[in-house]
């Protein structure tokens, strides 16, 4: 996670090319930084323009093609296959989060379908209604910005606003993920103070909710309570970010002359 916010703070100096070369290195290590890319790509293609940002993912694509290709001229079904596991049957006594559902109900396809469709729609709503907001959604923001993007030096809170989709996509991702082990509580609780602060959670009960999350993720085994506490406390931060207006955070529409 060290190289995910070396991205970020790359981002956040607007120095892009690096900032993707890192954040390709960090993908490269751990496929959960994937995580963040949708927020990646919605402020990305606000600051550089769609055409620029998709020359980006080319570079962040070739870093991941070349970092593999040792292992793709050797084997390459079973090198992608094993990177890419869809679908993977978790085990059900080291997840975290779903713990008060059956064993059945948490290895079942219908769980992991509707996670799946569950976390898109996230995605997409809040790339739609808040990350591009000032665009007027996520169509407007690529024909408005298809061949360069905005002029953010004069955007004083791009800065802010990178931080908020970085870290919101990435958490909306562990909200829905199939199932959390201990370990990858190290995905998200770094960002969890800056998202109760970008949210409209009174900072008492964000307080409470970064607790209690703290306080789940060390009851060893997880029990059907701690896990519906844990999967209660990132509902109501995820709606807090939701609901939060406006979104302090968001650029204002500033074109580049």
């Amino acid at each position: 996670m060290v190289l995910v916010y070396a991205a970020a703070l790359l981002f956040v100096k607007r120095k892009w090319f690096s900032g993707v070369i890192i954040y390709s290195f960090a993908a490269s290590i751990k496929m959960n930084v994937i995580l963040f890319a949708p927020g990646l790509a919605v402020f990305l293609i606000q600051a550089n323009g769609f055409l620029l940002s998709a020359a980006y993912g080319c570079v962040f694509g070739a870093i991941q093609i070349l970092l593999a290709l040792p292992f793709l001229l050797e084997n390459p079904s079973g090198y992608v296959g094993r990177a890419v596991d869809v679908g993977r049957v978790f085990m059900y006594k080291w997840t975290v989060n779903y713990k008060f559902l059956s064993e059945e109900a948490f290895q079942s396809k219908e769980l992991a379908l509707i996670l799946a469709i569950s976390v898109l729609l996230a995605w997409l709503f809040f790339g739609q209604y808040k990350w591009s907001k000032s665009e007027g959604g996520l169509l407007h923001l690529v024909l408005g910005n298809f061949w360069k993007g905005r002029n953010m030096s004069t955007v004083g809170d791009f800065a802010d606003h990178i931080l908020q989709c970085f870290f919101a996509s990435n958490f909306i991702g562990v909200v829905f993920f199939r199932s959390l082990h201990y370990q990858f509580y190290s995905w998200y609780y770094h960002t969890l103070g800056f998202l109760v602060l970008r949210s409209c959670v009174p900072n008492i009960i964000g307080l409470i909710v970064v607790i209690t999350i703290e306080v789940c993720f060390n009851i060893f085994p997880a029990t059907p309570l701690s896990s519906a506490a844990l999967q209660v406390c990132h509902l109501v931060l995820l709606l807090g970010l939701w609901l939060k207006q406006p979104n302090t955070g968001e650029p204002k529409a500033v074109k580049t002359q």
